[in-house]
């Protein structure tokens, strides 16, 4: 059986820096927002509807490749949960497992990291990562090294089979 990791939060949290710590010893396929955003779907803008299409793309890639056998982490900002839902339905439902990791940062940090300049134009960028309720496993980028968060994440996989 093989998983869906779904790592989700703000920008500049540090998503695909944890993605890419998972892959240390977890044989997945990486589908980073930034990355999928750029090459496959370059004119979506920040509009709800554009964010769901997002969700929901990746999602689909995402089956796609756990139906070749592979486990595939995801590394977005998908900041609707409803579509986030859609998503673990559809995966939990073919049989396969679902985490998502909510990764969090304390502003100050983030707006550190931000080189694009994304928190000077927007600077109240605050969307609907999930909640503790909604069974995702919290993770605090601002303490934690991604080393530990992987390691975090792997224990909580470990829990799960």
């Amino acid at each position: 059986m093989n998983a869906l990791i779904w790592i989700t939060g703000i920008p500049c949290t540090g998503k695909s820096t944890l993605a890419e710590a998972l892959t240390a010893d977890l044989d997945a396929t990486i589908l980073d927002d930034k990355r999928m955003r750029h090459e496959f779907w370059p004119h979506l803008g920040q509009a709800d509807t554009d964010w769901a299409c997002d969700t929901l793309a990746l999602g689909m890639f995402a089956s796609v490749i756990l139906g070749l056998g592979r486990d595939v982490i995801v590394a977005s900002v998908s900041p609707i949960r409803d579509m986030r839902q859609k998503v673990r339905e559809t995966v939990t439902f073919a049989g396969h497992r679902w985490l998502e990791v909510a990764v969090r940062c304390e502003m100050d940090e983030i707006k550190r990291r931000d080189r694009s300049g994304l928190y000077a134009t927007l600077p109240n960028f605050f969307w609907g990562a999930p909640n503790k309720e909604d069974g995702a496993l919290e993770l605090d980028s601002t303490t934690l090294a991604p080393i530990f968060m992987a390691a975090l994440i792997r224990k909580e996989m470990r829990c799960e089979s």
